[in-house]
């Protein structure tokens, strides 16, 4: 598996809540292991070589939008 992947399941895992950490439910586990792909999804485009930067940010904003993810 990738170490990335990893490193966004370790990640999602823990929920801190009011200074307080604990374990994430499967819900709270899937959601932030979703959204933490799609912002790692983000970067890449962002960083996209050979693309208009008009381009970049209205791509950028459709992946935003279609999966209901905020920065």
């Amino acid at each position: 598996m990738n170490t990335l992947i990893k490193e966004f399941a370790f990640e999602a895992r823990l929920i801190t809540v009011d200074g307080i950490t604990r374990y994430a439910t499967d819900y709270e586990f899937e959601k932030r292991f979703a959204e933490l792909i799609v912002k790692e999804c983000l970067v890449v485009i962002n960083q996209s070589n050979g693309v208009g930067d008009d381009d970049v940010i209205k791509i950028s904003m459709d992946v935003k939008e279609h999966f209901g993810v905020e920065e």
